[in-house]
């Protein structure tokens, strides 16, 4: 089965950088039911600073293994938390503990 890349995906990738955006495709259950597998997600890495709790983000995983889509949970002065919308078996905070600005990639702005 051949999967095709949707356009604006393209698109995005082709100029996301220049413009700062960065295109994301959703791998697992984690998120569900706002974002399921499979679909895509644009993200703005303008923004810089703390989310805002209830915020959808992209961050690097603090072990270094992969980038995750998140819901920011909590922040503090100079750390944030994120969660799963579903915790089953899903990696974030509670696994790694808080995040710092650095680890942020950047704030989900469509999808």
């Amino acid at each position: 089965m051949t999967v095709r890349t949707p356009l604006p995906v393209v698109l995005a990738r082709a100029l996301g950088r220049a413009v700062g955006l960065r295109v994301f495709r959703v791998a697992g259950p984690s998120m569900e039911p706002t974002l399921h597998e499979g679909d895509w997600v644009f993200v703005s890495t303008y923004r810089r600073g703390l989310p805002r709790p209830g915020s959808l983000v992209v961050v690097h995983d603090p072990a270094g293994e992969r980038t995750l889509v998140k819901r920011v949970r909590s922040r503090g002065t100079a750390t944030f938390a994120v969660g799963s919308d579903n915790p089953t078996g899903a990696r974030d905070s509670r696994q790694f503990g808080s995040l710092r600005p650095e680890h942020l990639v950047g704030h989900v702005i469509g999808r």
